[in-house]
């Protein structure tokens, strides 16, 4: 989402949406939902479209070349956090000998590991640019708030 309302502030800076838009954007980021619950509630931001949003701010402000990180961060991650071959790949072992799926409970921390953990990492730095990044956009943008 920080990468989101910092591409949002910075096309509000540049002129290319209104400030009504920009406060609508924000506004859906923050409280828009999708269960009946929150009936009255604009949709949420996708989060797909935060990713691609803080992907084209990282790459036009950080980088200066499309890297679109956050993109493979953000898939790189989900193939854990979906059931299929690298969550289960953690969460589980084959033992061959006996045709059975043994639960890694017991299992040391193994390189597999760092490599996601690494991936967290990766992100978490972005976020610390993102997010000093969006402070001095809002400071400059808004100097009496």
């Amino acid at each position: 989402m920080l990468g989101y309302f910092a591409k949002r502030l910075s096309a509000l800076s540049k002129g290319n949406i209104d400030f009504a838009r920009f406060g609508l954007d924000i506004a859906n980021g923050l409280l828009g939902a999708k269960h009946d619950l929150f009936d009255k509630a604009n949709a949420p931001v996708n989060i797909l479209t935060c990713v691609e949003n803080a992907d084209k701010h990282l790459d036009a402000e950080f980088f200066g070349e499309k890297k679109n990180m956050l993109e493979d961060i953000y898939t790189w991650l989900s193939e854990f956090a979906h059931p299929n071959f690298c969550s289960n790949e953690t969460a589980f072992t084959l033992a061959k000998a006996t045709g059975r799926m043994v639960l890694r409970d017991g299992d040391v921390i193994g390189d597999d590991h760092f490599q996601m953990l690494t991936t967290v990492e990766m992100g978490a730095r972005m976020f610390i640019w993102l997010l000093e990044d969006f402070t001095k956009r809002v400071k400059e943008n808004f100097p009496d708030e």
